[in-house]
Protein backbone atom coordinates (compact mmCIF):
# COMPACT_ATOMS: atom_id res chain seq x y z
CA UNK A 1 0.00 0.00 0.00
CA UNK A 2 1.62 3.35 -1.21
CA UNK A 3 0.31 4.85 1.93
CA UNK A 4 2.67 2.91 4.12
CA UNK A 5 5.57 2.60 1.77
CA UNK A 6 5.34 5.78 0.12
CA UNK A 7 3.66 8.19 2.16
CA UNK A 8 5.53 11.28 1.19
CA UNK A 9 3.97 10.77 -2.73
CA UNK A 10 0.62 10.38 -1.27
CA UNK A 11 0.73 13.70 0.92
CA UNK A 12 1.88 15.84 -2.12
CA UNK A 13 -1.04 14.03 -4.62
CA UNK A 14 -3.18 15.22 -1.94
CA UNK A 15 -1.67 18.99 -1.78
CA UNK A 16 -1.95 18.79 -5.48
CA UNK A 17 -5.29 20.74 -5.76
CA UNK A 18 -4.13 23.64 -4.09
CA UNK A 19 -1.46 24.67 -6.88
CA UNK A 20 -3.72 27.21 -8.08
CA UNK A 21 -2.41 29.17 -5.31
CA UNK A 22 0.60 29.59 -7.17
CA UNK A 23 -1.04 32.07 -10.09
CA UNK A 24 -2.42 33.99 -7.10
CA UNK A 25 0.10 36.56 -5.88
CA UNK A 26 0.11 35.99 -1.88
CA UNK A 27 -1.81 32.91 -2.27
CA UNK A 28 -1.24 30.14 -0.10
CA UNK A 29 -3.01 26.73 0.93
CA UNK A 30 -4.68 25.66 4.32
CA UNK A 31 -1.77 24.59 6.45
CA UNK A 32 -3.53 21.13 6.98
CA UNK A 33 -5.36 20.13 3.73
CA UNK A 34 -6.97 16.67 5.77
CA UNK A 35 -3.68 14.47 4.79
CA UNK A 36 -3.91 13.26 8.67
CA UNK A 37 -7.78 12.19 8.03
CA UNK A 38 -6.78 10.57 5.04
CA UNK A 39 -4.05 8.03 6.45
CA UNK A 40 -6.81 7.18 9.09
CA UNK A 41 -9.50 6.46 6.82
CA UNK A 42 -7.74 4.86 4.35
CA UNK A 43 -5.27 2.76 6.82
CA UNK A 44 -9.26 2.11 8.81
CA UNK A 45 -6.78 3.00 12.10
CA UNK A 46 -10.33 3.28 14.20
CA UNK A 47 -9.83 -0.32 14.33
CA UNK A 48 -7.12 -1.31 16.76
CA UNK A 49 -6.25 -4.62 14.76
CA UNK A 50 -4.97 -2.24 11.95
CA UNK A 51 -2.24 -0.75 13.52
CA UNK A 52 -0.60 -4.11 13.41
CA UNK A 53 -0.19 -4.03 9.85
CA UNK A 54 2.11 -0.71 9.74
CA UNK A 55 5.82 -1.45 10.96
CA UNK A 56 6.72 -0.89 13.90
CA UNK A 57 10.40 0.49 14.91
CA UNK A 58 10.02 -1.18 18.16
CA UNK A 59 9.87 -4.68 16.55
CA UNK A 60 12.71 -3.91 14.05
CA UNK A 61 16.08 -6.33 14.38
CA UNK A 62 17.77 -3.13 13.15
CA UNK A 63 16.80 0.58 12.19
CA UNK A 64 19.49 0.61 9.59
CA UNK A 65 17.77 -1.36 7.35
CA UNK A 66 14.17 0.13 7.35
CA UNK A 67 13.23 2.28 4.48
CA UNK A 68 13.76 5.78 4.68
CA UNK A 69 10.44 7.58 4.29
CA UNK A 70 8.22 4.79 4.86
CA UNK A 71 4.85 5.17 7.14
CA UNK A 72 6.24 3.38 10.77
CA UNK A 73 5.16 3.09 14.42
CA UNK A 74 7.22 3.66 17.24
CA UNK A 75 6.43 3.02 21.22
CA UNK A 76 8.22 5.42 22.87
CA UNK A 77 8.61 7.96 26.07
CA UNK A 78 9.27 11.62 25.96
CA UNK A 79 12.68 12.03 27.45
CA UNK A 80 13.13 15.52 26.38
CA UNK A 81 11.01 18.76 24.85
CA UNK A 82 13.53 20.15 22.65
CA UNK A 83 13.56 23.97 21.02
CA UNK A 84 10.70 24.31 18.27
CA UNK A 85 12.09 24.36 14.67
CA UNK A 86 11.35 26.70 11.52
CA UNK A 87 10.44 26.03 8.04
CA UNK A 88 9.19 26.72 5.22
CA UNK A 89 5.51 25.13 4.72
CA UNK A 90 5.09 25.17 1.08
CA UNK A 91 8.09 25.57 -2.17
CA UNK A 92 7.30 25.63 -5.44
CA UNK A 93 9.29 23.38 -8.01
CA UNK A 94 8.96 23.26 -11.41
CA UNK A 95 5.44 24.70 -11.37
CA UNK A 96 4.29 22.09 -8.71
CA UNK A 97 3.18 22.69 -5.33
CA UNK A 98 6.07 20.83 -2.84
CA UNK A 99 5.64 20.89 1.15
CA UNK A 100 8.62 20.48 3.65
CA UNK A 101 5.65 19.09 6.27
CA UNK A 102 6.96 15.88 6.94
CA UNK A 103 10.19 16.39 5.30
CA UNK A 104 13.84 16.23 6.28
CA UNK A 105 14.87 17.76 3.06
CA UNK A 106 13.87 18.17 -0.66
CA UNK A 107 13.51 15.43 -3.08
CA UNK A 108 16.73 14.48 -5.28
CA UNK A 109 17.11 16.53 -7.68
CA UNK A 110 14.21 19.23 -6.86
CA UNK A 111 15.05 22.83 -7.22
CA UNK A 112 12.36 24.01 -5.19
CA UNK A 113 12.71 27.44 -3.20
CA UNK A 114 9.84 29.06 -0.75
CA UNK A 115 6.62 31.31 -2.72
CA UNK A 116 8.11 34.19 -0.76
CA UNK A 117 11.01 34.58 1.69
CA UNK A 118 9.21 37.47 2.71
CA UNK A 119 5.85 36.35 2.86
CA UNK A 120 5.37 35.53 6.96
CA UNK A 121 2.28 33.29 6.29
CA UNK A 122 4.70 30.38 4.45
CA UNK A 123 6.51 29.80 7.88
CA UNK A 124 5.40 27.51 10.18
CA UNK A 125 6.88 25.41 13.33
CA UNK A 126 7.04 22.16 14.30
CA UNK A 127 7.62 20.55 17.79
CA UNK A 128 10.76 18.29 18.53
CA UNK A 129 10.66 15.42 21.29
CA UNK A 130 13.50 13.40 21.85
CA UNK A 131 12.06 10.05 22.16
CA UNK A 132 12.82 6.67 23.80
CA UNK A 133 11.68 3.38 24.48
CA UNK A 134 10.09 2.59 27.26
CA UNK A 135 13.14 2.10 30.20
CA UNK A 136 12.71 -0.96 32.53
CA UNK A 137 10.50 -3.09 30.03
CA UNK A 138 10.36 -7.07 30.90
CA UNK A 139 11.83 -9.34 27.83
CA UNK A 140 8.69 -10.28 27.89
CA UNK A 141 6.69 -7.07 26.57
CA UNK A 142 9.45 -6.14 24.33
CA UNK A 143 8.75 -7.71 21.11
CA UNK A 144 11.22 -10.45 19.38
CA UNK A 145 14.30 -8.64 17.96
CA UNK A 146 17.78 -9.80 16.81
CA UNK A 147 20.26 -12.72 18.34
CA UNK A 148 21.25 -10.07 20.97
CA UNK A 149 17.67 -9.04 21.88
CA UNK A 150 18.02 -5.36 20.79
CA UNK A 151 17.94 -3.22 18.18
CA UNK A 152 20.73 -2.11 15.96
CA UNK A 153 20.31 1.50 16.27
CA UNK A 154 23.38 3.20 14.67
CA UNK A 155 26.00 5.69 16.11
CA UNK A 156 24.72 7.52 19.57
CA UNK A 157 21.06 6.51 19.34
CA UNK A 158 21.13 4.12 22.11
CA UNK A 159 19.29 4.90 25.30
CA UNK A 160 20.69 4.46 28.96
CA UNK A 161 18.00 1.86 31.19
CA UNK A 162 16.28 0.82 27.58
CA UNK A 163 16.32 -2.14 24.85
CA UNK A 164 15.89 -0.30 21.79
CA UNK A 165 17.16 3.51 19.92
CA UNK A 166 16.42 7.06 21.08
CA UNK A 167 14.68 9.29 17.73
CA UNK A 168 13.87 12.69 17.35
CA UNK A 169 10.07 13.29 17.14
CA UNK A 170 8.84 15.92 14.72
CA UNK A 171 5.00 16.83 15.57
CA UNK A 172 2.49 19.40 13.58
CA UNK A 173 -0.32 21.67 13.83
CA UNK A 174 -2.54 20.61 17.27
CA UNK A 175 -0.19 18.50 18.11
CA UNK A 176 2.85 20.37 17.94
CA UNK A 177 2.90 21.10 21.90
CA UNK A 178 0.57 18.27 23.39
CA UNK A 179 3.63 16.04 24.60
CA UNK A 180 5.34 16.42 27.97
CA UNK A 181 7.99 14.67 29.64
CA UNK A 182 8.31 11.52 30.73
CA UNK A 183 4.33 10.90 28.85
CA UNK A 184 4.04 7.27 27.17
CA UNK A 185 3.16 7.71 23.24
CA UNK A 186 2.57 6.09 19.79
CA UNK A 187 3.86 7.70 17.13
CA UNK A 188 2.65 7.13 13.71
CA UNK A 189 4.32 9.12 10.97
CA UNK A 190 7.26 9.13 8.36
CA UNK A 191 10.53 7.81 9.19
CA UNK A 192 13.67 9.70 8.13
CA UNK A 193 17.45 7.69 8.80
CA UNK A 194 20.16 10.01 8.26
CA UNK A 195 23.66 10.25 9.73
CA UNK A 196 22.36 11.58 13.02
CA UNK A 197 19.53 10.28 15.00
CA UNK A 198 16.85 8.60 13.09
CA UNK A 199 13.88 11.28 12.67
CA UNK A 200 10.30 10.46 12.66
CA UNK A 201 7.48 13.38 11.60
CA UNK A 202 4.10 12.35 12.71
CA UNK A 203 1.00 12.42 11.34
CA UNK A 204 -0.78 10.76 14.45
CA UNK A 205 -0.41 10.21 17.98
CA UNK A 206 -1.46 7.92 20.31
CA UNK A 207 -1.43 8.38 24.11
CA UNK A 208 -0.81 5.21 25.76
CA UNK A 209 -1.28 5.79 29.88
CA UNK A 210 0.05 2.64 31.65
CA UNK A 211 1.07 1.20 28.97
CA UNK A 212 0.43 -2.83 28.85
CA UNK A 213 1.72 -4.44 25.51
CA UNK A 214 -1.81 -7.19 25.67
CA UNK A 215 -4.41 -4.50 25.94
CA UNK A 216 -5.56 -2.40 23.00
CA UNK A 217 -5.56 1.79 22.96
CA UNK A 218 -8.10 2.53 20.73
CA UNK A 219 -10.53 5.32 22.84
CA UNK A 220 -13.12 3.31 21.92
CA UNK A 221 -12.19 0.34 23.89
CA UNK A 222 -10.51 2.02 27.07
CA UNK A 223 -12.99 3.28 28.71
CA UNK A 224 -14.03 2.06 32.34
CA UNK A 225 -17.30 0.68 30.97
CA UNK A 226 -15.67 -1.29 28.32
CA UNK A 227 -12.39 -2.40 30.83
CA UNK A 228 -15.41 -3.88 33.21
CA UNK A 229 -16.97 -5.35 30.80
CA UNK A 230 -13.86 -7.64 29.46
CA UNK A 231 -12.88 -8.45 32.99
CA UNK A 232 -16.62 -10.05 33.54
CA UNK A 233 -16.67 -11.39 30.47
CA UNK A 234 -13.14 -13.09 30.00
CA UNK A 235 -12.55 -14.05 33.83
CA UNK A 236 -15.45 -16.29 35.91
CA UNK A 237 -14.86 -16.12 39.41
CA UNK A 238 -12.98 -19.26 39.27
CA UNK A 239 -10.40 -18.00 36.97
CA UNK A 240 -9.90 -15.38 39.10
CA UNK A 241 -8.97 -17.30 42.08
CA UNK A 242 -7.01 -19.79 40.18
CA UNK A 243 -4.99 -16.90 38.43
CA UNK A 244 -4.62 -15.01 42.39
CA UNK A 245 -3.15 -18.28 43.49
CA UNK A 246 -0.47 -18.45 40.86
CA UNK A 247 0.67 -15.11 41.01
CA UNK A 248 1.00 -15.84 44.79
CA UNK A 249 2.88 -18.93 44.28
CA UNK A 250 5.07 -16.94 41.80
CA UNK A 251 5.86 -14.34 44.73
CA UNK A 252 6.23 -16.74 47.39
CA UNK A 253 9.60 -18.28 46.00
CA UNK A 254 11.68 -15.72 45.83
CA UNK A 255 10.43 -14.44 49.07
CA UNK A 256 11.17 -17.65 50.96
CA UNK A 257 8.00 -18.82 51.35
CA UNK A 258 6.39 -15.81 52.53
CA UNK A 259 2.94 -15.44 51.90
CA UNK A 260 1.83 -12.30 53.81
CA UNK A 261 4.94 -10.47 51.64
CA UNK A 262 4.05 -11.92 48.70
CA UNK A 263 -0.22 -10.78 49.12
CA UNK A 264 1.49 -7.09 49.69
CA UNK A 265 3.70 -7.37 46.92
CA UNK A 266 0.94 -8.28 44.92
CA UNK A 267 -1.73 -5.62 45.66
CA UNK A 268 1.46 -2.86 45.04
CA UNK A 269 1.80 -4.40 41.42
CA UNK A 270 -1.73 -3.37 40.48
CA UNK A 271 -2.07 0.16 42.57
CA UNK A 272 -2.81 2.78 40.96
CA UNK A 273 -4.16 6.30 41.76
CA UNK A 274 -7.83 6.65 41.32
CA UNK A 275 -8.72 10.14 42.45
CA UNK A 276 -7.06 13.73 44.29
CA UNK A 277 -7.85 15.54 47.03
CA UNK A 278 -6.19 18.74 46.28
CA UNK A 279 -2.81 17.66 46.36
CA UNK A 280 -3.73 14.44 48.24
CA UNK A 281 -3.04 11.34 45.68
CA UNK A 282 -5.95 8.57 46.66
CA UNK A 283 -4.78 5.32 45.89
CA UNK A 284 -0.41 6.00 45.93
CA UNK A 285 1.14 4.00 48.71
CA UNK A 286 4.55 2.26 48.79
CA UNK A 287 6.00 -0.29 50.43
CA UNK A 288 9.36 -1.39 52.27
CA UNK A 289 10.37 -4.62 52.23
CA UNK A 290 12.54 -4.96 55.40
CA UNK A 291 14.99 -6.87 57.27
CA UNK A 292 15.66 -8.89 53.96
CA UNK A 293 18.24 -12.03 55.23
CA UNK A 294 19.72 -14.04 52.41
CA UNK A 295 19.19 -14.45 48.86
CA UNK A 296 19.40 -12.24 45.82
CA UNK A 297 16.98 -9.79 45.27
CA UNK A 298 17.29 -10.32 41.36
CA UNK A 299 15.47 -13.25 42.22
CA UNK A 300 12.58 -11.35 43.09
CA UNK A 301 13.07 -8.76 40.34
CA UNK A 302 13.08 -11.79 37.94
CA UNK A 303 9.58 -12.91 39.23
CA UNK A 304 8.21 -9.22 39.54
CA UNK A 305 9.01 -9.32 35.68
CA UNK A 306 7.52 -12.55 35.12
CA UNK A 307 3.81 -10.76 35.79
CA UNK A 308 4.77 -7.05 35.15
CA UNK A 309 5.60 -5.06 31.77
CA UNK A 310 8.31 -2.27 33.25
CA UNK A 311 10.29 -3.48 36.38
CA UNK A 312 13.47 -1.68 37.42
CA UNK A 313 15.85 -2.60 39.38
CA UNK A 314 18.15 -0.09 41.04
CA UNK A 315 21.17 -1.02 43.76
CA UNK A 316 21.37 1.39 46.20
CA UNK A 317 24.89 2.26 48.08
CA UNK A 318 26.79 5.51 48.60
CA UNK A 319 28.83 5.30 45.60
CA UNK A 320 25.49 4.45 43.63
CA UNK A 321 23.65 7.38 45.19
CA UNK A 322 27.17 9.86 44.49
CA UNK A 323 28.24 8.42 41.20
CA UNK A 324 25.30 7.82 38.97
CA UNK A 325 22.42 10.92 37.97
CA UNK A 326 19.45 9.98 39.29
CA UNK A 327 17.37 12.86 39.03
CA UNK A 328 17.33 14.45 35.52
CA UNK A 329 19.02 17.44 34.84
CA UNK A 330 19.54 20.53 32.14
CA UNK A 331 22.39 20.82 30.27
CA UNK A 332 22.34 24.63 29.62
CA UNK A 333 25.90 24.31 27.23
CA UNK A 334 23.89 21.78 24.84
CA UNK A 335 20.33 22.88 26.15
CA UNK A 336 19.57 19.37 26.54
CA UNK A 337 18.06 16.93 29.54
CA UNK A 338 20.56 14.84 30.97
CA UNK A 339 18.33 11.89 31.49
CA UNK A 340 18.34 10.23 35.33
CA UNK A 341 17.56 7.25 36.43
CA UNK A 342 14.39 7.94 37.76
CA UNK A 343 13.00 9.07 34.45
CA UNK A 344 10.61 6.61 33.72
CA UNK A 345 7.50 5.55 32.42
CA UNK A 346 3.91 5.98 34.04
CA UNK A 347 2.95 2.53 35.63
CA UNK A 348 7.02 1.01 36.06
CA UNK A 349 7.92 -0.84 38.91
CA UNK A 350 10.71 0.62 40.69
CA UNK A 351 12.83 -1.38 43.03
CA UNK A 352 15.13 0.07 45.32
CA UNK A 353 17.82 -2.42 46.83
CA UNK A 354 19.29 -0.94 49.99
CA UNK A 355 20.55 -4.94 51.15
CA UNK A 356 24.72 -4.05 49.73
CA UNK A 357 24.04 -0.39 51.96
CA UNK A 358 27.08 0.30 54.20
CA UNK A 359 28.08 3.68 56.15
CA UNK A 360 29.33 6.43 53.81
CA UNK A 361 29.38 9.73 53.36
CA UNK A 362 27.41 11.66 50.76
CA UNK A 363 28.45 14.86 48.64
CA UNK A 364 25.97 17.26 47.63
CA UNK A 365 25.19 14.66 44.25
CA UNK A 366 24.46 12.25 46.73
CA UNK A 367 21.56 14.58 48.85
CA UNK A 368 20.22 14.98 45.76
CA UNK A 369 19.91 11.82 44.89
CA UNK A 370 18.47 10.95 48.57
CA UNK A 371 15.76 13.97 47.80
CA UNK A 372 14.74 12.50 44.54
CA UNK A 373 14.09 9.19 45.45
CA UNK A 374 12.15 10.75 48.47
CA UNK A 375 9.85 12.72 46.18
CA UNK A 376 8.87 10.31 43.49
CA UNK A 377 7.90 7.82 46.30
CA UNK A 378 5.79 10.12 48.88
CA UNK A 379 4.62 12.86 46.47
CA UNK A 380 5.01 10.53 42.87
CA UNK A 381 7.11 14.20 41.62
CA UNK A 382 10.02 13.72 39.51
CA UNK A 383 12.27 16.38 40.92
CA UNK A 384 14.31 17.97 37.84
CA UNK A 385 17.55 20.21 38.13
CA UNK A 386 17.65 23.59 36.60
CA UNK A 387 20.53 24.12 38.75
CA UNK A 388 19.33 26.77 40.34
CA UNK A 389 16.05 25.38 40.92
CA UNK A 390 14.29 22.71 40.96
CA UNK A 391 11.00 21.81 38.59
CA UNK A 392 8.48 18.89 39.96
CA UNK A 393 6.90 16.38 36.96
CA UNK A 394 4.02 14.34 38.20
CA UNK A 395 5.15 11.05 37.55
CA UNK A 396 2.78 7.63 38.97
CA UNK A 397 5.35 4.42 39.51
CA UNK A 398 4.83 2.32 42.36
CA UNK A 399 7.80 1.90 44.70
CA UNK A 400 9.13 -0.87 46.45
CA UNK A 401 12.11 -0.41 49.00
CA UNK A 402 14.24 -3.70 50.14
CA UNK A 403 16.16 -3.20 53.19
CA UNK A 404 18.15 -5.66 56.15
CA UNK A 405 16.54 -2.92 58.26
CA UNK A 406 14.69 0.02 58.19
CA UNK A 407 14.83 1.51 54.95
CA UNK A 408 16.88 4.62 55.11
CA UNK A 409 14.39 7.07 52.78
CA UNK A 410 11.76 6.19 55.66
CA UNK A 411 9.81 7.63 52.34
CA UNK A 412 7.58 3.78 52.36
CA UNK A 413 4.02 3.99 53.21
CA UNK A 414 3.73 0.32 54.97
CA UNK A 415 6.50 -1.68 56.34
CA UNK A 416 6.94 -4.97 56.26
CA UNK A 417 9.45 -7.24 58.12
CA UNK A 418 10.06 -10.26 56.04
CA UNK A 419 9.43 -14.12 58.13
CA UNK A 420 10.66 -16.34 55.54
CA UNK A 421 10.23 -19.64 56.58
CA UNK A 422 12.55 -21.39 53.93
CA UNK A 423 15.97 -20.18 51.31
CA UNK A 424 14.70 -17.68 48.23
CA UNK A 425 14.60 -19.86 44.67
CA UNK A 426 13.22 -19.05 41.59
CA UNK A 427 9.96 -19.91 40.50
CA UNK A 428 9.40 -23.18 38.45
CA UNK A 429 8.79 -22.51 34.73
CA UNK A 430 4.84 -21.79 34.50
CA UNK A 431 2.53 -22.61 31.96
CA UNK A 432 2.50 -19.93 28.97
CA UNK A 433 -1.17 -20.15 28.89
CA UNK A 434 -1.93 -19.63 32.53
CA UNK A 435 0.94 -16.59 32.87
CA UNK A 436 -0.32 -14.76 30.13
CA UNK A 437 -4.14 -14.75 31.67
CA UNK A 438 -2.35 -13.64 34.78
CA UNK A 439 -0.69 -10.73 33.03
CA UNK A 440 -3.68 -10.01 31.30
CA UNK A 441 -5.83 -10.05 34.44
CA UNK A 442 -3.38 -7.75 36.35
CA UNK A 443 -3.16 -5.34 33.20
CA UNK A 444 -6.89 -5.29 33.69
CA UNK A 445 -6.70 -4.08 37.12
CA UNK A 446 -4.41 -1.86 37.05
CA UNK A 447 -5.70 0.33 34.43
CA UNK A 448 -8.80 0.54 36.29
CA UNK A 449 -8.79 3.94 37.48
CA UNK A 450 -12.73 3.26 39.74
CA UNK A 451 -12.86 3.87 43.45
CA UNK A 452 -14.03 1.04 45.99
CA UNK A 453 -17.19 0.48 47.07
CA UNK A 454 -17.44 1.00 50.62
CA UNK A 455 -21.12 1.20 51.96
CA UNK A 456 -21.57 -1.94 53.21
CA UNK A 457 -18.62 -1.82 55.32
CA UNK A 458 -17.66 1.54 57.05
CA UNK A 459 -19.20 0.54 60.32
CA UNK A 460 -16.83 -1.85 60.41
CA UNK A 461 -13.84 -0.16 58.70
CA UNK A 462 -14.17 2.91 61.35
CA UNK A 463 -14.18 0.20 64.43
CA UNK A 464 -11.43 -1.63 63.48
CA UNK A 465 -9.05 0.99 62.25
CA UNK A 466 -9.55 2.58 65.77
CA UNK A 467 -8.72 -0.33 67.42
CA UNK A 468 -6.08 -1.11 65.87
CA UNK A 469 -4.63 2.12 66.07
CA UNK A 470 -4.94 1.85 69.47
CA UNK A 471 -3.76 -1.58 69.97
CA UNK A 472 -0.17 -0.77 68.06
CA UNK A 473 -0.23 3.03 69.93
CA UNK A 474 3.04 2.77 71.58
CA UNK A 475 4.60 1.64 68.43
CA UNK A 476 6.68 4.45 66.41
CA UNK A 477 6.82 3.06 62.83
CA UNK A 478 10.04 5.47 62.08
CA UNK A 479 8.46 8.70 60.35
CA UNK A 480 9.70 12.27 61.50
CA UNK A 481 7.86 14.25 63.86
CA UNK A 482 6.33 17.15 62.47
CA UNK A 483 6.16 20.57 63.86
CA UNK A 484 2.97 21.59 65.67
CA UNK A 485 1.62 23.27 63.03
CA UNK A 486 2.12 21.40 60.14
CA UNK A 487 0.92 17.87 62.16
CA UNK A 488 -2.03 20.22 62.70
CA UNK A 489 -2.83 20.85 58.97
CA UNK A 490 -1.90 16.99 58.76
CA UNK A 491 -3.98 15.19 60.97
CA UNK A 492 -7.69 15.80 59.55
CA UNK A 493 -10.61 13.25 61.10
CA UNK A 494 -9.94 9.81 59.27
CA UNK A 495 -13.32 9.40 58.63
CA UNK A 496 -13.82 12.77 56.74
CA UNK A 497 -10.99 11.06 54.71
CA UNK A 498 -12.95 7.72 54.41
CA UNK A 499 -15.97 9.48 53.70
CA UNK A 500 -15.56 12.39 52.17
CA UNK A 501 -13.16 11.36 49.68
CA UNK A 502 -14.59 8.31 48.66
CA UNK A 503 -18.06 9.78 47.77
CA UNK A 504 -19.94 7.62 51.04
CA UNK A 505 -21.52 10.41 51.28
CA UNK A 506 -20.84 11.44 55.14
CA UNK A 507 -22.19 14.76 56.39
CA UNK A 508 -19.15 15.64 58.76
CA UNK A 509 -17.62 18.30 57.39
CA UNK A 510 -13.39 18.55 57.72
CA UNK A 511 -12.92 20.52 61.11
CA UNK A 512 -16.14 19.56 62.62
CA UNK A 513 -14.32 16.57 64.66
CA UNK A 514 -10.20 17.71 64.55
CA UNK A 515 -9.71 18.35 67.45
CA UNK A 516 -6.70 18.59 69.51
CA UNK A 517 -6.44 17.20 73.58
CA UNK A 518 -6.42 20.70 75.94
CA UNK A 519 -6.23 22.79 72.89
CA UNK A 520 -9.68 23.01 71.44
CA UNK A 521 -10.73 22.83 67.99
CA UNK A 522 -8.06 24.04 65.27
CA UNK A 523 -8.91 26.31 62.35
CA UNK A 524 -12.67 27.81 61.94
CA UNK A 525 -14.92 25.30 63.61
CA UNK A 526 -18.22 25.27 61.71
CA UNK A 527 -21.24 23.48 63.91
CA UNK A 528 -20.42 19.67 64.33
CA UNK A 529 -22.55 17.50 61.88
CA UNK A 530 -22.16 13.66 63.71
CA UNK A 531 -21.24 11.08 60.93
CA UNK A 532 -23.89 8.68 60.15
CA UNK A 533 -20.97 6.01 60.20
CA UNK A 534 -18.85 6.39 62.98
CA UNK A 535 -19.14 7.78 66.49
CA UNK A 536 -16.88 10.43 67.97
CA UNK A 537 -15.37 8.50 70.26
CA UNK A 538 -14.05 5.95 67.62
CA UNK A 539 -11.86 8.75 65.88
CA UNK A 540 -11.52 12.45 66.59
CA UNK A 541 -9.05 12.73 69.19
CA UNK A 542 -5.48 12.91 68.10
CA UNK A 543 -2.64 13.40 70.56
CA UNK A 544 -0.50 15.70 69.36
CA UNK A 545 3.13 14.37 70.78
CA UNK A 546 2.85 11.48 68.71
CA UNK A 547 4.57 11.49 64.76
CA UNK A 548 2.28 11.84 62.01
CA UNK A 549 2.11 7.79 61.08
CA UNK A 550 1.67 7.86 57.32
CA UNK A 551 1.31 4.51 57.64
CA UNK A 552 -2.14 4.29 59.22
CA UNK A 553 -3.56 6.69 56.61
CA UNK A 554 -6.95 5.95 56.09
CA UNK A 555 -6.51 6.07 52.00
CA UNK A 556 -3.68 3.76 52.51
CA UNK A 557 -5.90 0.88 54.16
CA UNK A 558 -8.67 1.80 51.41
CA UNK A 559 -6.29 1.16 48.66
CA UNK A 560 -4.56 -1.94 50.11
CA UNK A 561 -8.21 -2.96 50.51
CA UNK A 562 -9.11 -2.01 46.77
CA UNK A 563 -6.23 -4.01 45.38
CA UNK A 564 -7.20 -7.12 47.71
CA UNK A 565 -11.03 -6.64 46.66
CA UNK A 566 -10.06 -5.76 42.60
CA UNK A 567 -7.39 -9.39 42.75
CA UNK A 568 -10.34 -11.46 43.82
CA UNK A 569 -12.88 -10.04 41.28
CA UNK A 570 -14.82 -7.80 43.35
CA UNK A 571 -16.27 -4.31 43.02
CA UNK A 572 -17.36 -3.45 46.15
CA UNK A 573 -15.70 -4.60 49.78
CA UNK A 574 -17.61 -6.75 52.24
CA UNK A 575 -17.36 -7.48 55.98
CA UNK A 576 -15.81 -10.82 54.93
CA UNK A 577 -13.12 -9.07 52.40
CA UNK A 578 -12.71 -6.77 54.97
CA UNK A 579 -11.82 -8.93 57.68
CA UNK A 580 -9.32 -10.59 55.92
CA UNK A 581 -7.66 -7.32 55.09
CA UNK A 582 -7.56 -6.36 58.48
CA UNK A 583 -6.20 -9.73 59.44
CA UNK A 584 -3.24 -9.24 57.35
CA UNK A 585 -2.65 -5.93 58.61
CA UNK A 586 -2.71 -6.70 62.48
CA UNK A 587 -0.17 -9.53 61.46
CA UNK A 588 2.56 -7.15 59.42
CA UNK A 589 1.97 -4.86 62.80
CA UNK A 590 2.22 -7.91 64.95
CA UNK A 591 5.73 -8.16 63.15
CA UNK A 592 6.76 -4.61 63.88
CA UNK A 593 6.38 -5.57 67.52
CA UNK A 594 7.99 -8.70 67.49
CA UNK A 595 10.93 -7.30 65.84
CA UNK A 596 11.08 -4.40 68.17
CA UNK A 597 11.03 -1.69 65.31
CA UNK A 598 10.67 1.76 66.88
CA UNK A 599 12.16 5.75 65.87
Amino acid sequence: MREISRPLEVIDELLEPFSACLSVPGALPPREWREKAHFLRTLKLEDEDNFQDIPCLNETDTWLDVPSQSLVRYRCMVQDVLEPEVYPLFLQSTGALVTMKYREALPTGSHAKPLSTLETGNWATRGIYLCVPLPGESSWAIPRRGPNGASECGPGTSAPNTVGCSCLVKLYDVDEESLKVCETVEVLGVFHMGAGAPRLHGLHVRKLPFFHPMLPYSPRWLSEGRLLCTFQRRFSGFAVRSLRDLAIQILQEPLGGDQLAAEYVLALLVARVYGNDGSRALGRWSLNLSHWQEGSVDLLVRALAKLHPRVLHLPVTPETLKQRRWTPQKDFDANRLRSGLLQLAPGTLLVFDETQMDTGPLDAAGLRAVQGIRGLASEQMLLVDFFNYEVQVPLEVNCLFISRGVSIFKAADLVLPLSPTRSSVLPKQEDVESLDGLRFLLGLIQHRTQPLRLQQIMAVFSHDFARLRDEFREMDLGQQTLHDTQRRQRNLCHCWWACESYGIGCNMTRMSWCRIPGGGCFGPKPTPRPCPFVNESSFVTFDVRLPLQSSWNVQVWVALARAFCFTHGEEEMTVERWQSVATIERERCRRWKEFGLKA
